[in-house]
């Protein structure tokens, strides 16, 4: 590719501009793990528990999404034991945070950053933005 081909690509990036933020569930099937957005303001990581990642806002601390990893493995395996009828591949959000501190992996491991109160409130702003939103996990 040549230098000029760069620049006019970048020169197209930019004009294209960006649209309105739509909050939507990434599920990455390689590496086992969930990213929810629910707010397009800058954010850092703060890790909770050893299967949350909180992203708050730099602005004020409010969080605006999460990272979720072992889903499969450990997350989806927790909310199947609560025996909610859900549907084995197609889970709400909301179930899996509720999964996060309940996970087979939470006997080997039972230190979490927050309490079961703490927890509750850091979630809620995840669940409320979510709604009832189901999140397609392969098999």
């Amino acid at each position: 590719m040549a230098p000029d081909d760069v620049i006019r690509d970048w020169a197209d990036l930019a004009a294209a501009g960006t649209g309105r933020f739509e909050p939507y569930p990434y599920y990455d099937a390689e590496t086992d793990s969930l990213t929810y957005f629910c707010s397009d303001q800058e954010s850092y990581g703060d890790p909770v528990h050893h299967h949350l990642l909180l992203y708050r806002s730099f602005q004020d601390g409010t969080v605006t999404g999460c990272h979720l990893s072992h889903v499969r493995r450990c997350l989806v395996a927790a909310v199947r034991s609560f025996q909610a009828g859900e549907a084995p591949n197609l889970i709400t959000l909301g179930l899996l945070l509720l999964a996060v501190p309940m996970s087979e992996a939470e006997a080997a491991e039972p230190e979490s950053r927050l309490s079961s109160r703490d927890y509750r409130a850091a979630i809620l702003p995840l669940a409320r933005a979510a709604g009832s939103l189901r999140i397609r996990i392969p098999a």
